[in-house]
């Protein structure tokens, strides 16, 4: 896939998340309501990142890991200042959760590629 698809396909998730993140609780639909927050919140940067270990060369994951952390931060920063949305630190750790764990998850593809070369 080309890589200016594969940063479309990064820009369009952040959009719908970072979106997400300030709209109106009753704007989401229903289903995503019914999982707890914290598979929500591990589960939608867990996407970002693998997404962007997608579409950069692996030598960059660590900075790009970095700057999706960095992304969650900030959204929770900016609910603080939306009325009907509240910022939490619990949050942005659960945020991190899911950025390491995708980490991880492009690491061990990595690995797997490398090892089907030899």
């Amino acid at each position: 896939m080309d890589t200016r698809v594969r940063w479309l396909l990064v820009v369009v998730v952040v959009v719908g998340v970072v979106g997400g993140s300030l709209a109106r609780p009753s704007a989401a639909p229903a289903f995503v309501w019914e999982a707890p927050g914290w598979l929500r919140h591990a589960g939608a940067y867990f996407v970002v990142a693998l997404l962007a270990f997608y579409a950069t060369e692996e030598r960059w994951h660590p900075t790009v890991a970095v700057g999706v952390i960095a992304l969650g931060a900030g959204v929770e920063l900016a609910q603080a200042f939306v009325p009907y949305r509240t910022a939490s630190l619990l949050d942005v750790t659960v945020n991190a959760v899911g950025v390491f764990v995708a980490l991880g998850v492009a690491w061990c593809a990595q690995y797997a590629r490398s090892v089907r070369k030899v």
